[in-house]
């Protein structure tokens, strides 16, 4: 077709269908439907935003980090419309569901009530856990340890890497591909928690640290100000890594072909700009769909691959957060007996949610 013939095609549609012009005047009759879904949605976003206003400035620096923190876009309470089907998106306690509720809205979960932290007592000192349950947040002994949270986390991404882009296209840290790639690149000064092969193209590779961090916690509170800056945690992390990975590289910067990944989610299922964006590109390299090896654990609450690995990582995190804070709790009698012969468990704040980490 001619460009004099697309021309004329053009404007016989514009004709046809005209734009939208404030000289148009509609029907009364066609008036409801035109104007008034554009009106409510403009209505609906005025009250909220007012509504989210009067909460933000009634509330406290650690309410404050929460209502920021959730509402980071894309929602990260999205967890809560999954109907549950399969094992990816079940909790497998009755009282988890509940108590990934209660940390949601800061308020002590029923297990923890009047409860002393066992980790605390093995470690030889007594910790009540206080009346809004997040002594986790800053617990010295660690609920961030490997096999607590972490992990369940980095081996749900790296499962749903794997979905994407093949096996062979992964590289776990316990395989043995990771010991080939980290002499492959001596100067690294950090073990990844998994690689991704070729995803920038051919000879590329990803690194991905998997990091976990509760946004309201106090020090990052006084030393981010993550109750003023929306992502303030997130972005902190990212800068200190990159600086830790790639400190005995020339200039301090990555190799050619080797880029870092820093994948954060919080305690409150928000995730970094990193996370977003790998979850973007492994998006497009599936076409933006679920890939068909997962078709039967998805729905409609997860129509494209990007909400369905968002709701799997964040429900990951929050069922192993439940799960060992159900586990953590002790009664006063049983702390004392603990604290009485003490296990040799060091204190390392860096375990904590809480601790801005250094590299």
């Amino acid at each position: 077709m001619g460009l004099g013939k697309k021309r004329r095609e053009g404007k016989r549609k514009e004709k046809d269908h005209p734009p939208p012009s404030p000289s148009i005047l509609y029907s009364l009759d066609a008036l409801e439907m035109t104007a008034h879904p554009y009106a409510h949605r403009a209505a609906t976003a005025a009250v909220s935003a007012l509504h989210f206003l009067d909460l933000f400035e009634s509330a406290t620096p650690t309410g404050r980090s929460r209502l920021l923190d959730g509402s980071a876009r894309p929602g990260p309470s999205s967890w809560l419309h999954r109907v549950p089907t399969c094992d990816r998106f079940s909790f497998h306690h009755q009282a988890d569901h509940s108590t990934a509720l209660a940390l949601d809205l800061l308020v002590c979960p029923p297990q923890l009530r009047g409860m002393h932290c066992r980790m605390c007592a093995c470690a030889g000192r007594l910790a009540p856990v206080p009346l809004t349950g997040r002594h986790f947040v800053s617990c010295p002994h660690g609920l961030r340890l490997h096999t607590a949270v972490h992990d369940p986390v980095r081996d749900e991404l790296t499962d749903l890497c794997e979905h994407v882009i093949g096996s062979d296209h992964v590289v776990r840290e316990c395989g043995g591909g990771m010991a080939a790639f980290m002499l492959q690149f001596p100067l690294l000064r950090h073990r990844p928690d998994l690689v991704l092969c070729d995803v920038d193209g051919p000879g590329t590779y990803v690194i991905v640290d998997v990091k976990l961090l509760d946004a309201a916690g106090p020090t990052w509170i006084r030393t981010r100000h993550t109750d003023r800056t929306r992502r303030a945690a997130h972005l902190d992390l990212q800068r200190q890594w990159q600086r830790a990975y790639f400190r005995d590289f020339p200039s301090g910067e990555a190799p050619t072909g080797v880029r870092l990944c820093v994948f954060s989610i919080s305690t409150f299922g928000a995730f970094g700009p990193d996370a977003l964006a790998l979850l973007r590109t492994l998006s497009r390299r599936s076409g933006r769909m679920v890939p068909p090896s997962l078709l039967e654990e998805a729905s409609w609450a997860t129509p494209v691959f990007a909400s369905f690995a968002r709701m799997s990582l964040s429900l990951s995190m929050r069922r192993s957060l439940a799960y060992r804070l159900r586990e953590a709790g002790v009664t006063e009698s049983a702390a004392r007996d603990l604290a009485r012969q003490p296990a040799p468990v060091p204190e390392d704040p860096d375990r904590a949610f809480d601790a801005p980490e250094s590299g």
